[in-house]
């Protein structure tokens, strides 16, 4: 697929005024594409024109009015220079980066990119990094030149973009006193759904019926599969008749991790869906059982798609976990014990005007912090800005008439 779209879309090069980058070149399902998918539609319906630079177009689902490149085969060294000549044709544009840490497949990539971004800067291009992950953790010697890669890297670009956006606020206070000498430019900005509602959400009653807890991707790095499974059975011991689904990638048997959960009667792995799936799936849910180790935060996709399905979340506090999870009913903060995340998913299972209150809390935070238009006036500001403009224009014309 050469600068082209399997939707057909328009690539012209000219009169864009916003390039969203997605470099991440796993072929499988990223939180990150579906951020990029929904920023750019968004945006489109703003009057915005959009390009987005991907290495997977199939999976970034963008309406016919926004321009899609594909980063190629060839380790995305045409891409990026395609990337390159459409910042260099758009003296306007704003370049935004949606970046997660480099791996060990991408790294000659991800280094073609701090090239590209160097020369757009030069140029004076505006562009703008959105963090969602800086590094990868370390995991023993023998990841540490990977690691210690990808920390450079994410160092290189954070130093070379005009602002820098981190949903998780700990992490921006840390990058602010790290780069004391730029911390104005690196800014928390919160994430929002990766799924957005699309099925008819149950009742109360219908969900109470046959109660169903959701567990999402628990074998990530930020989460405990122990906890997770030890917590679930707990539960499976005082309420029998309760169901668990897992969403996520369905581990090898040869991993015992989720040996508990993939061999209980009443759960079932579901594997990676598609979002209509998944959002069929929240829908009829009582809770989403979400414990980090890290605590929850304005990072966790997966927790404010819950919150936007208005399903309460049962999670756990930490060092990343803002003061605004402190003041809603819609997500319970317990500590990091499989008995308090059982018993905080009992009373959401028994108490059924408990739940009804929790779900109206939970999609009222959403709407409160993570709605998208919200999240997108806080990263484009110079957007929210000239739409002001415009409203005050209209406003005076209609003043003289």
């Amino acid at each position: 697929m050469n600068d082209s779209t399997a939707a057909g879309k328009t690539t012209n090069t000219e009169s864009f005024e916003i390039l969203l980058v997605h470099p991440h070149l796993s072929l499988a399902r990223s939180g990150v594409a579906d951020v990029v998918a929904i920023s750019a539609t968004k945006l489109s319906e703003r009057g915005k024109k959009v390009a987005v630079f991907t290495a997977s177009p199939a999976r970034v689902n963008v309406p016919s009015g926004v321009a899609l490149f594909e980063f190629g085969p060839d380790w995305g060294v045409s891409s990026i220079d395609k990337l390159f000549q459409t910042s260099r044709s758009n003296r306007n544009a704003l370049v935004s980066i949606h970046w997660t840490a480099a791996e060990v497949g991408n790294g000659f990539f991800s280094s073609c990119l701090v090239v590209a971004v160097l020369g757009m800067k030069l140029m004076g291009r505006q562009v703008h990094l959105s963090a969602h992950e800086l590094w990868r953790p370390w995991r023993g010697p023998a990841h540490w030149p990977f690691a210690l890669f990808s920390r450079t890297l994410s160092a290189v670009l954070v130093l070379l973009c005009s602002r820098t956006h981190v949903p998780v606020q700990s992490w921006a206070r840390f990058l602010q006193r790290l780069y004391f000498f730029k911390a104005s430019s690196i800014r928390w900005v919160p994430m929002g759904a990766t799924v957005l509602p699309r099925q008819r959400i149950a009742s109360s009653s219908e969900r109470h019926q046959y109660p169903l807890v959701l567990i999402f991707n628990p074998l990530s790095t930020s989460k405990n599969p122990q906890l997770v499974e030890a917590a679930w059975a707990r539960l499976a011991q005082k309420a029998p008749q309760t169901r668990c689904a897992v969403i996520g990638k369905i581990p090898p048997r040869s991993d015992t991790r989720l040996k508990y959960l993939s061999q209980h009667p009443e759960c079932q792995m579901l594997g990676v869906l598609r979002s209509t799936e998944i959002s069929d799936w929240m829908s009829r849910a009582v809770a989403l059982l979400a414990p980090f180790d890290e605590g929850v935060s304005a990072g966790r996709t997966s927790v404010i798609t819950a919150l936007a399905h208005g399903l309460p979340v049962v999670t756990t506090a930490g060092p990343a976990t803002e003061s605004i999870w402190k003041h809603t009913e819609g997500v319970i903060l317990v500590n990091r014990n499989p008995g308090d995340l059982a018993d905080a998913l009992m009373r959401l299972h028994l108490d059924e005007n408990y739940w009804e209150k929790a779900a109206k809390e939970a999609r009222a935070f959403y709407l409160a912090h993570f709605e998208w238009e919200k999240i997108l006036d806080q990263a484009y500001p110079e957007f929210v800005q000239a739409k002001t403009i415009k409203q005050r224009f209209q406003a005076a014309s209609l003043k003289s008439r």
